[in-house]
């Protein structure tokens, strides 16, 4: 009997034993869930950034747009004889920050680069504070555009006030010189 027992003892586990066991199974569904997770965060985190991207580009696409539209404009008020050297310092100054910002987003590394490698969080850290200054830089932009067409505006009612002041004197003394002889 002895034989018996111990022939049965080493067969059947010990309720220790089926624990282990179970805790064990219960480790690698837990292990298979989180990189189940781990891989839904990632596409996630990889589809958000890729948006923001997207947005970001096309940001600067308009802006540069913008700017190609105010040089004609710029180009046909000095046609006309319209002072345009302080809106043409302005418009220096947003070409040079939406290059920047282009720049900016060129050495970007992409958004699966920094979740793969050893220290995911801080590389996306630093790609985000990447995302913030090239919005920071489209914002400027958008003032000195903005402050670019105030000054058009500004010299073009100076220029045609000028061209008036200047076409009413000529004709004040054409009627003068005719009325005097």
């Amino acid at each position: 009997m002895l034989a018996f027992s111990y022939v049965h003892a080493e067969e059947a586990p010990t309720a220790t034993e089926e624990a282990v066991v179970e805790d064990t199974k219960a480790v690698d569904a837990t292990r298979e869930r989180r990189s189940q997770l781990d891989t839904r965060t990632q596409e996630r985190i990889i589809n958000l950034s890729a948006n923001i991207i997207k947005r970001l580009e096309a940001g600067i696409e308009r802006m540069e747009n913008i700017i190609q539209r105010i040089e004609t404009r710029m180009g046909k008020l000095e046609s006309e004889g319209v002072d345009v050297t302080e809106a043409r310092v302005h418009l220096t100054l947003a070409k040079n920050a939406i290059s920047a910002a282009h720049d900016t987003l060129d050495e970007l590394g992409t958004p699966k680069d920094a979740i793969v490698s050893d220290t995911p969080r801080a590389s996306f850290t630093t790609i985000r504070t990447q995302f913030l200054a090239i919005h920071g830089l489209l914002k400027q932009t958008r003032t000195l555009l903005l402050e670019t067409v105030m000054m058009l505006k500004a010299s073009k009612t100076v220029g045609v006030t000028n061209a008036d002041a200047t076409s009413s004197t000529t004709a004040t003394t054409t009627e003068d010189t005719s009325s005097q002889e």
